[in-house]
């Protein structure tokens, strides 16, 4: 009779499943890849999230990375820029211009300067103030 060898434990297999969901979901950033990847289905990363302090915190150092290299990411768009090739009537590339995102830099203005950020004034009649009744 052919010796097998033992599953680990359930409790092994679950931190095991957990650490490569975690190391997709950092490269993807999206839960369908990397449930796929491991194979596990979304409400079992719920779980995980709900009653897996550790997990949770993994997984919330996880978004934290990917949210600070979209920043990253946004920033060099709108400071740096990147090369846009010029293409001539035939379709073939003629030349290169630079290019920055002025949207992004409005974004980053109105997110880490308060004078740059849209005000709105409400008021009441002729401009008075706002009266505010409740309805029996």
């Amino acid at each position: 009779m052919a010796k097998t060898t033992p599953r680990p434990k359930k409790q092994t297999r679950t931190k095991q499943a957990q650490a490569r969901f975690l190391s997709i979901f950092v490269t993807t950033k999206t839960h369908s890849e990397a449930c796929a990847a491991v194979p596990v289905c979304r409400q079992t990363v719920m779980n995980w999230l709900a009653k897996d302090a550790d997990f949770k915190r993994q997984y919330d150092d996880a978004v934290a990375e990917f949210c600070d290299s979209l920043f990253t990411s946004g920033l060099t768009l709108a400071r740096d820029g990147w090369t846009e090739p010029i293409v001539g009537k035939d379709g073939a590339v003629v030349g290169q211009r630079p290019k920055k995102s002025e949207r992004l830099l409005e974004l980053y203005l109105k997110a880490h300067f308060p004078e740059f950020r849209d005000k709105h004034e409400v008021t009441g009649k002729d401009g008075g103030p706002l009266e505010i009744s409740w309805l029996p």
